[in-house]
């Protein structure tokens, strides 16, 4: 049996062993834990400056470094935290915005750098590709990527982007309203898991599949 059918499962086994081997330091105590982390980020981003939420939404928009840094924490809180405030708000999302956008764009020109080492064909996307890609920051980082390892074109890259902003915007007015997170740092953790673990599957059953298999 081949293994180039389940290249693209490589990715997702590849986070899900980011995340328990940061786990398992965690609870040896030789890092953080993920949930201390994100219930400390959590009370910080409800008081924090909007140059901070920059920073932390850029953070989490990262390909691979956001593995430890499970998905649109950083819009859920500091959104709820302006609720009440609409010139708060529209500052917060302004920032995150850019971040996330900026974030974006060195995830792809990352891959277009690693496109040179290993000749992907050019491949195509749109706006509703984006749809279906960036409504979670993991996911959205690592479309960006393999659309630059790809060698998508920037202008189509762009209009995919595009997708990235209505999310934001999604989440960002949903937050603001209800001015709360109904979840918990450990939920946000077991979500990014089952999320990863539901992804390998779909990419181990397509492998298994192909004719090439």
């Amino acid at each position: 049996m081949k293994l180039y059918p389940y290249r693209r499962a490589a990715i997702p086994a590849l986070l899900l062993c980011a995340v328990g081997t940061a786990i398992l330091l965690a609870y040896l105590s030789v890092i953080p834990h993920p949930t201390d982390i994100l219930a400390s980020l959590a009370r910080a981003l409800g008081s924090a400056t909007p140059q901070f939420i920059a920073a932390c939404a850029f953070i989490e928009n990262l390909v691979a470094i956001n593995a430890y840094f499970p998905g649109a924490f950083v819009i859920l809180f500091a959104m709820a935290s302006t609720h009440g405030n609409p010139s708060s708000a529209l500052l917060v999302f302004i920032m995150i915005a850019g971040a996330s956008g900026t974030a974006q764009h060195l995830n792809f020109f990352a891959g277009k750098w690693l496109r040179r080492h290993i000749g992907e064909q050019p491949s195509r996307t749109g706006y509703l590709t984006g749809l279906a890609n960036y409504w979670h920051p993991q996911l959205g980082a690592l479309y960006s990527f393999r659309a630059g390892v790809s060698g998508v074109r920037y202008r189509h890259f762009a209009r995919a982007l595009s997708a990235c902003g209505t999310w934001t915007a999604f989440w960002g007015v949903l937050m603001y309203k209800l001015g709360a997170v109904p979840l918990s740092g450990e939920s946000f953790i077991a979500i990014f898991v089952v999320y990863l673990t539901g992804w390998l599957i779909v990419e181990v059953t397509k492998g298994a599949r192909s004719p090439t298999s």
